[in-house]
C-alpha cells in the first residue's frame, strides 16, 4: 500500500509540473537580505546567481511579501560581476573561460557564473511582524533540470528564494530595529572529484545577533518543497558513504556554516543553507542561500601528470600532542591572540610556470581594511592582518594575525559571558576550471576569569549529540575514562535551570539523556563540571 501511494504521488507530482521546458536554464539561486537604515526604513537586497550559458540577466526584480499593505517591492540591478574561476587552464597558457564565452552546455565543463545584486529604495514596513513572521520571496524560471539530489527539478522549473522577518519584541510599529545577516563571500559552485573542498557559508549579523546554520529543503513556486532523490535528505544533501565508501563529508557546522567535503561522486547538487538569527532566545530573522554545486572529474592534471591541489597552510593552534591541528581556541578577556602562518603554493602548470596564490580573510571582528585595530569591526578592539588584503604571492607568503581581546568582547545576553568569534581564512590558486583552495574558519571564544573554561581536563572530553534537535532529546557521552563525579545542568539563555542531573557517578556514560521535549524552541546551555556547550531545540 505504501509503495502504491508513493507511485501515485510521483505521477501526480510529475503531471502537475509538466511544463514542457526545453530551453536553457539560467537561475542558479541567490539570497534575500535587508538593512535597517538610520531613518527607520529598510533597504532590501537580492543577490542573483546566473548560469552564463542561459538567458540574459534581468534589469529589475519584483520581491513579494506577506506584509499587509506592501505585497510587492521593486529592486533594481546596481552590480553585475563575473565570479567565474580566474587564472589559467592546466597548460598554463590558456586563460580560464569567462562569462561571455559560455554556451548552453558549458555548465558541464566550467563554473561560469555571474553575480547580480539588486537593491530597493528605502521602504517603510507598516506594523510589526506577526507571530509567524513576515515572509519575503522571489521566484524565477528556470532552475537547472540536471540535479542528482533533488527530485522533479526539471518539472518544477521555478526556483524560490525566501527570507523571514520576525518581531524583536520591543520595536515601534513602522520603524525597523533589526538588519538580517548577510553572507561574507560568494559560494563555491564547483569542486574537483576526490580533492578536499571546504564549503563556507559564514555570515555576519550587523546587530551581532547569535546565528545558527542548517541545510534546508529546496523550494519551488508557491513555496512547494521539492523531494530529495533516494540516498539524500534535506539535512544530508551531499554525496556521502551511501553513494561511495570513499566519500568524506561533515555535517554543516551549526555555529559557523562550515562543511568539509571530499567527494568521489560527481554530479550537480542543489544546496540550500538557512541562517537563523536569535536575539537572546527570540528568533528575529531567517535568510536562505540556494545554489548549485558541481562536482566534476573534468579537472585536468598539471605538471608531472599530478592533480591540482589546494595551497598548504596548517591550523593556528596546538593540540595535546603539540601538533598544529586545532582551529579553535579559548582565551580570557584581555588576552592577545597572535599567530603567524605560512601559505605555500607549490603546484606548477604544465608549461612549468608558477601558480599564483591568493590570500583573503573575512569576519565581523576584522578592522577597517583589515589593518585597523580601532575601527571597522562590530566591537573594538579589532583584529588585524599584516598584509594588504587580498594578497597575491608566488610559492609562499606569511601573515600575522593579531587581536587584543577585551571585556567588551564578552557576551551580555543571558548568564554565560562566554562568546565565540569566527574568522575566515582563504588561500586559493589560479588554476581552472576549479580554483584549488583551502578555506577554514578559526573560532576564538572569549571568557571571563571564572566562567567558560573547563575546571578539569576530563571535562573537556564531554560531547552532546545532536547539537540541534527537533524532539528535544540529547545524549551526553564521554569518550575517555573519568574518575570525577559529574554534574550536568541545562539552562536557558536567561540562566533558568530547565534540566539537571546531580548524580555522583564516577563516569559520565551514555545513560545521560537530556530531555527538553517540554521546552520551547531556542538555545540552551549544557554545563558539565563547569564546561559549557550550546545546544538548540528547533
Amino acid at each position: 500500500m505504501r509503495l502504491l501511494k508513493t507511485c501515485i504521488f510521483t505521477v501526480i507530482f510529475a503531471l502537475f509540473f509538466n511544463t514542457g521546458k526545453v530551453q536553457a536554464d539560467h537561475f542558479l539561486g541567490g539570497e534575500i537580505t535587508w538593512k535597517c537604515l538610520g531613518s527607520g526604513q529598510y533597504k532590501f537586497q537580492i543577490i542573483y546567481y546566473r548560469d552564463c550559458g542561459g538567458q540574459t540577466a534581468p534589469n529589475s526584480l519584483m520581491l513579494y511579501s506577506s506584509v499587509i499593505g506592501l505585497p510587492t517591492l521593486n529592486l533594481y540591478a546596481y552590480s553585475q560581476v563575473d565570479v567565474s574561476p580566474d587564472g589559467f587552464q592546466a597548460n598554463g597558457t590558456t586563460a580560464c573561460l569567462i562569462c561571455p564565452a559560455a554556451t548552453p552546455t558549458s555548465f558541464a565543463f566550467a563554473s561560469l557564473i555571474e553575480k547580480i545584486t539588486f537593491e530597493s529604495i528605502p521602504v517603510t514596513l507598516p506594523g510589526v511582524p506577526p507571530p509567524g513572521g513576515w515572509v519575503f520571496w522571489y521566484e524565477d524560471c528556470c532552475r537547472n533540470p540536471v540535479t542528482n539530489n533533488v527530485n522533479f527539478a526539471g518539472q518544477a522549473a521555478y526556483l524560490r528564494l525566501e527570507a523571514r522577518m520576525f518581531a524583536t519584541g520591543n520595536q515601534t510599529a513602522g520603524i525597523c530595529d533589526d538588519s538580517s545577516p548577510f553572507f561574507v563571500e560568494t559560494p563555491s559552485f564547483m569542486s574537483c572529484l576526490g580533492i578536499d573542498k571546504e564549503l563556507q557559508h559564514l555570515a555576519i549579523d550587523p546587530d551581532d545577533d547569535f546565528l545558527i546554520y542548517e541545510f534546508a529543503p529546496s523550494l519551488s513556486d508557491s513555496g512547494l518543497v521539492l523531494p530529495m532523490m533516494p540516498g539524500y535528505t534535506f539535512s544530508q544533501p551531499l554525496p556521502g558513504f551511501t553513494q561511495n565508501p570513499n566519500n568524506f563529508v561533515t555535517n554543516i557546522n551549526m555555529f559557523n556554516g562550515e562543511v568539509l567535503l571530499n567527494s568521489h561522486t560527481n554530479g550537480r547538487f542543489v544546496l540550500n543553507v538557512k541562517v537563523t538569527a536569535y536575539r537572546g532566545s527570540t528568533k528575529v530573522s531567517e535568510i536562505r542561500r540556494s545554489y548549485d554545486l558541481i562536482i566534476t572529474a573534468n579537472c585536468p592534471p598539471i605538471i608531472g601528470n599530478a592533480p591540482n591541489l589546494p595551497p598548504l597552510w596548517d591550523a593556528p593552534f596546538l593540540d595535546s600532542t603539540a601538533a598544529y591541528t586545532l582551529y579553535e581556541d579559548t582565551v580570557f578577556a584581555g588576552d592577545v591572540v597572535n599567530f603567524s602562518k605560512s601559505l605555500l603554493e607549490y603546484d606548477f602548470f604544465e608549461n612549468g610556470s608558477y601558480q599564483q596564490g591568493i590570500f583573503s580573510v573575512a569576519g565581523s571582528q576584522f578592522g577597517e581594511n583589515f589593518n585597523s585595530d580601532s575601527t571597522g569591526c562590530l566591537t573594538p578592539p579589532c583584529a588585524t592582518i599584516d598584509l594588504a588584503i587580498p594578497d597575491t604571492f608566488l610559492l609562499a607568503t606569511t601573515f600575522v594575525f593579531n587581536w587584543q581581546t577585551a571585556a567588551a568582547h564578552l557576551n551580555t545576553v543571558g548568564w554565560n559571558p562566554a562568546k565565540t568569534y569566527y574568522f575566515l581564512f582563504r588561500a586559493s590558486d589560479n588554476y581552472c576550471p576549479v580554483n584549488g583552495s583551502k578555506v577554514r574558519i578559526v573560532s576564538i571564544t572569549v571568557v571571563d576569569s571564572t566562567v567558560g573554561l573547563p575546571v578539569s581536563t576530563s571535562a573537556q572530553l564531554f560531547h552532546v549529540f545532536p547539537t540541534a534537535s527537533l524532539d528535544g532529546f540529547y545524549q551526553i557521552f564521554n569518550p575517555g575514562n573519568s574518575n570525577l563525579a559529574w554534574t550536568v545542568v541545562v539552562t536557558d539563555v536567561a540562566g533558568k535551570i530547565v534540566w539537571e542531573n546531580l548524580s555522583s557517578r564516577k563516569k559520565l556514560d551514555n545513560l545521560h539523556i537530556i530531555d527538553l521535549s517540554n521546552q520551547s524552541r531556542g538555545m540552551y546551555f549544557v554545563n558539565v563540571n563547569g564546561t559549557v556547550k550550546r545546544i538548540l531545540k528547533l
